[in-house]
Order: C-alpha cells, then sequence, then structure tokens
C-alpha cells in the first residue's frame, strides 16, 4: 500500500495546472488532519471513559470523531450521532473503499459497521 500512496502521491504533484494541483493538494492535506483530529479526539475519550458505553458517548459527543466516522460510512450510536455533511468514502465514484466482492474493505456490513 505504502508504495501506491507514493505512486498516486507523485501523480497528484505532477499535474501541469497549478490550481488544480493546489486543491488536490489541499484535499489530501485536509483528509489527514481530519484524520488525524479524529484520531486524537477518539485516544483523549478512551482515556476519560470508565466503560464502553462511556466511550461510545464520548465519541458521539466529540465533533472530530463523529466527522471522522461519517465520513467512512459507520454509525454512531442514535442519540449521540451528528451530521457532519460528509459524503461516505464507499460513495464516491471510483472508490477503492469496496472489494470486488461488495464487501467493504474491513468487512463490515451496515448493521456491523456501529461503533
Amino acid at each position: 500500500m505504502d508504495e501506491r500512496i507514493e505512486y498516486l502521491m507523485s501523480r497528484c504533484e505532477a499535474i501541469a495546472e497549478a490550481a488544480v494541483r493546489a486543491e488536490v493538494l489541499e484535499l489530501l492535506g485536509l483528509v489527514l488532519e481530519l484524520h488525524r483530529a479524529g484520531l486524537a479526539g477518539m485516544m483523549a475519550a478512551a482515556a476519560g471513559a470508565g466503560d464502553l458505553e462511556g466511550l461510545r458517548a464520548a465519541w458521539g459527543r466529540d465533533e472530530r470523531v463523529r466527522g471522522l466516522a461519517e465520513l467512512h460510512g459507520l454509525e454512531l450510536p442514535a442519540a449521540a450521532a451528528g451530521r457532519g455533511g460528509f459524503v461516505p468514502l464507499a460513495a464516491l465514484a471510483g472508490s477503492r473503499a469496496r472489494r470486488d466482492d461488495g464487501a467493504d474493505r474491513a468487512g463490515t456490513t451496515a448493521t456491523q459497521a456501529q461503533i
């Protein structure tokens, strides 16, 4: 996977039109920042939660974690779910988020995707 990422990054950096190249690289940076912030929120919530339900509730209150979960099509408990306005990655045209057999990479179904 590392080689594929490096190849795709080099392709993005080689886009001839400067404005398009800058926007593609900005998008990649923003997605990485979203993941960094979401993971930081998850780690902070885990440090302060006493049990699984407390952890799930803390994730549901954290906008960063909700945004990351929504981006990946993961469901938070109904009472904690928010609306970040993200299009799930699997819904994007040409998405590599689904394997040839139709299951997503984590091997989950919609009912298994709850955090």
